[in-house]
């Protein structure tokens, strides 16, 4: 799996189970799609459904995740 040789190259900041690591990527990523109804509520007039938010949010939520998990260089 990636994740493990990831670990195992020393790219991972954790030594946290790389499987687990994975599900949570998964959840936060599915958290914002699911979300949208609520964040269109709280923000009136923005539709975050529209192709560009989406791949604003895509990127955004990719640069938080490998933030997240990568050492520091």
């Amino acid at each position: 799996m990636f994740f493990q040789k990831a670990r195992s190259a020393g790219l991972l900041r954790s030594d946290f189970l790389p499987v687990i690591q994975f599900t949570m990527l998964l959840q936060i990523c599915q958290v914002y799609l699911v979300s949208l109804p609520l964040y269109q509520t709280l923000l009136p007039g923005s539709d975050l459904s529209e192709a560009h938010a989406l791949a604003h949010a895509r990127e955004y939520l990719a640069d938080f995740v490998v933030a997240g998990i990568m050492g520091g260089s």
